[in-house]
């Protein structure tokens, strides 16, 4: 399932849109939100250094499909997830 919610998020993520103003260099966005006891992913949250990043990894987390919830004791339970996605601004003077 982390693959392919990282796969999901790599082919999703704009990065050039959500990455206007920052500095190069490695950068990392955390994300968590729930998949609730009917599968479906709430309670979206980010910490970004730009509300542009928090903006488009909430998006991208959005358009996960509906999952199968956790269980516990034979019940459908909502699962908390984390998700760092990280990635690198190349310095355009070097080009």
């Amino acid at each position: 399932m982390s693959q392919n919610i990282s796969a999901l998020v790599a082919k999703n993520f704009n990065i050039k849109k959500a990455s206007k103003g920052l500095e190069a260099g490695k950068h990392r966005v955390f994300v968590s939100f729930k998949i609730d006891n009917t599968g479906k992913v709430t309670t979206v949250k980010t910490r970004a250094p730009s509300p542009a990043l928090e903006k488009e990894a909430a998006r991208v987390i959005k358009k996960l499909p509906k999952m199968t919830p956790g269980q516990q004791k034979g019940k459908n339970v909502g699962v908390l997830y984390s998700l760092p996605i990280t990635f690198e601004i190349e310095d355009k003077k070097k080009n």
